[in-house]
């Protein structure tokens, strides 16, 4: 299966529109309300927003490298080691859309800009896409049996001197 058959073109540019109307939608809201606002619920649907432009340059981006890098990672960790699977949510972060400075209207503002120009952010998307994905890693943890019986029978090495 191919990324276009996964991500289908008419779908992205659905997803696009919606988040624009929403982007629109809450701009006007914190234009009424009042830009110096402290609702949290204005700034978590602010956050959204921000999560949701990250998610359409992630698309974009998997939709222009066509060939995913597969990883050639062991499936088994080395003794007194594990392997785990990330979730992949850090890797959605790399956009880097979210800008904390100045009030509510000024970044929904700048989130539309980013969202009409969207070539920059698509860029650093797709430089760590080709680079591949590790989705695993290594934690450590306690030695194997072997290895500590092995060194309790061990024999002491002393100093003669």
């Amino acid at each position: 299966m191919t990324v276009d058959e996964l991500i289908p073109e008419h779908l992205l540019a659905q997803f696009r529109a919606g988040v624009f109307t929403r982007l629109g939608w809450l701009l006007e809201i914190i234009l009424r309300i009042g830009v110096f606002s402290r609702s949290r619920r204005l700034k978590r649907m602010v956050r959204g927003c921000e999560r949701r432009v990250g998610y359409i340059y992630f698309l974009t981006a998997l939709r222009r490298l066509r060939h995913v890098p597969q990883q050639n990672g062991a499936s088994s960790a080395p003794p007194g080691f594990r392997r785990t699977r990330s979730r992949g949510r850090l890797l959605l972060k790399r956009a880097w859309l979210r800008d904390k400075t100045g009030d509510l209207a000024q970044r929904v503002r700048r989130l539309i800009g980013a969202f009409n120009q969207p070539e920059r952010y698509i860029a650093r998307v797709l430089k760590r896409l080709a680079r591949g994905v590790c989705l695993s890693r290594l934690i450590i943890t306690a030695p194997s049996f072997e290895t500590i019986v092995r060194v309790a029978l061990a024999p002491a090495h002393a100093d003669s001197s």
